[in-house]
């Protein structure tokens, strides 16, 4: 398959998964503490796998993504404190979609932390790919009310599309291409 008929079947699958998340209302838009939970617990999430990734013994170019992403999810998680507080409403209470986005994270990490070497790296890969495909459908989903939050969300997503598409390529140049 072409690269311009793999961009285009990802960009259609994404675009039927924003309109079915739209329709089942799986992410109460509109709810600004309850996004900015969402997008903290996501950015732990991904420091924290980036996190087990540095300590194992794995193809130098998927270590060095590891280091980049976990550094780039420490920074938006002191952004998302900053709206927090901003905001002037305590954190929601865990509700079933922050339950969903906290479980999510730990099954990854209890899939990856016995694995190593090419397998650690497949896999890491492969989680990376699914969860940022999963995280920018939930955000494309939301509506925040509040400007800042807006413009957060909307870099947000623009660093997960980076950070999915180098994915994408770390898995075709480590995975697809070994050696």
């Amino acid at each position: 398959m072409s690269d311009l008929a793999k961009t285009l079947l990802f960009i259609f699958c994404f675009l039927v998964a924003v309109n079915a998340a739209r329709a089942q209302n799986v992410a109460e838009p509109g709810d600004d503490a309850q996004i900015l939970k969402v997008i903290s617990i996501i950015d732990q999430n991904e420091s924290k796998i980036a996190d087990l990734a540095q300590g194992k013994n794995i193809d130098p170019v998927v270590l060095h993504y590891a280091k980049l992403i976990q550094i780039d999810h420490q920074m938006n998680l002191d952004w998302d404190k900053e709206l927090t507080r901003y905001l002037g409403s305590a954190p929601p209470q865990d509700s079933a979609l922050i339950t969903h986005w906290r479980n999510l994270g730990q099954d990854i990490l209890i899939k990856l932390a016995p694995l190593d070497k090419d397998d650690f790296s497949r896999e890491f890969i492969w989680e990376l790919i699914r969860g940022y495909s999963n995280a920018l459908v939930w955000i494309y989903s939301q509506n925040p009310q509040d400007k800042q939050i807006k413009m957060f969300l909307e870099d947000t997503k623009q660093r997960l599309a980076l950070h999915l598409k180098r994915a994408q390529q770390l898995r075709e140049e480590v995975l697809d291409n070994p050696g």
